[in-house]
């Protein structure tokens, strides 16, 4: 049907008629939204709904529905676009799926932890640090109140304020929160080697930021295994985590001088995220180019400086730049105080 005829339509509907045909659609549509943009196979999917979910949100705004599935797909749109890193449409939508959740339910609401926690990630990646501390801090408080300390969800929420405390170099704090939270994961009845992962790689970032290089690298070998080990090799979470454990190895090594190693996982991890269709321009894949980049720079001076077999003069006029070595060529005297000058026979 035309656009053009569905807008005659909807306005010639009684405005109560209106509003329970937009609350289905919504409906429709947010049961068709995956809920973990994170999968890379779920964004061609998400791309063909979002012109739908968009059309669909303006005429709830319009008509004033505001229900849980309104907010939740404002929540998984906005998840999408964080991924993505369009950071200011993300912020949009989970604000206001976060206005949404909160007068709907109150503060103390599961769904408003998950938008907090999402608003927290969002915030790191903006470098927008005291306020992603506060949205974790807060996902965290209602954690505990309302799942007690040892439910998934509250050690996703603790994980997450310790990112959060890494990054403001808080490392006692990180540090803590790191520990806590994978000393409870592995006491989980079921444990999930994935979430274990995780925890040993955030940990092995702070080690790394601490500069207790050996340990970090134990660290992250491990949470490597796990993953390389973990049933569904073709499962995308696992393959996108064993990227961001291979870019933290990468790290370690260039900071330990193993320049090799370094290049080795940094590489790896670009081709994981090139297969999983990251855009060239995504901040995870620019971090692990860059990076990639000073490893090979770092390799190639670590290799002119071996076999450079030019005399230590000839070096150092070339370190010195373009004036020394134009002052050589023209056979001037060094005129620094101190300098030895050269005597000339008579």
């Amino acid at each position: 049907m035309h656009t053009q005829v569905q807008a005659v339509i909807r306005e010639e509907m009684p405005q109560e008629e209106q509003t329970f045909h937009a609350a289905a659609a919504v409906c429709l549509v947010n049961g068709w939204f995956p809920e973990d943009p994170e999968r890379e196979s779920t964004w061609p999917q998400c791309v063909e709904l979002l012109p739908h979910a968009r059309v669909v949100l303006d005429h709830c705004g319009r008509l004033g529905v505001v229900d849980e599935n309104t907010s939740t797909l404002l929540q998984s749109m906005g998840e999408y676009f964080r991924v993505q890193g369009d950071r200011t449409e993300a912020e949009r939508l989970l604000m206001d799926a976060l206005r949404q959740r909160e007068n709907l339910w109150g503060r103390q609401n599961s769904l408003v932890a998950n938008t907090l926690v999402s608003l927290s990630r969002l915030k790191v990646l903006s470098a927008e640090l005291p306020e992603a501390r506060s949205f974790a801090e807060d996902a965290l408080k209602i954690r505990l109140r309302l799942d007690g300390d040892r439910d998934p969800r509250t050690l996703e929420s603790r994980m997450q304020l310790g990112r959060v405390l890494r990054e403001l170099g808080d490392f006692d704090g990180a540090s803590e929160a790191a520990d806590q939270t994978l000393l409870r994961l592995r006491r989980l009845s079921e444990t999930d080697p994935v979430k274990i992962a995780d925890g040993l790689c955030d940990l092995g970032l702070v080690r790394w930021r601490q500069g207790r290089l050996g340990e970090a690298l134990k660290l992250h070998r491990e949470a490597l295994q796990l993953l390389e080990r973990a049933p569904g090799d073709g499962e995308p979470a696992r393959r996108n985590r064993t990227a961001f454990v291979h870019q933290a190895l990468g790290l370690a090594l260039l900071d330990f001088e193993d320049l090799e190693g370094a290049e080795h996982h940094l590489r790896s991890a670009l081709e994981v995220l090139e297969c999983a269709g990251y855009a060239v321009s995504h901040p995870i894949v620019l971090s692990s180019s860059v990076h990639l980049g000073e490893t090979l720079r770092q390799r190639a001076a670590r290799y002119r400086g071996r076999d450079d077999r030019r005399s230590p003069r000839a070096r150092a006029l070339l370190a010195g730049g373009a004036g020394g070595r134009a002052s050589a060529r023209r056979g001037e005297t060094d005129l620094r105080p101190g300098a030895v000058r050269p005597s000339h026979g008579r």
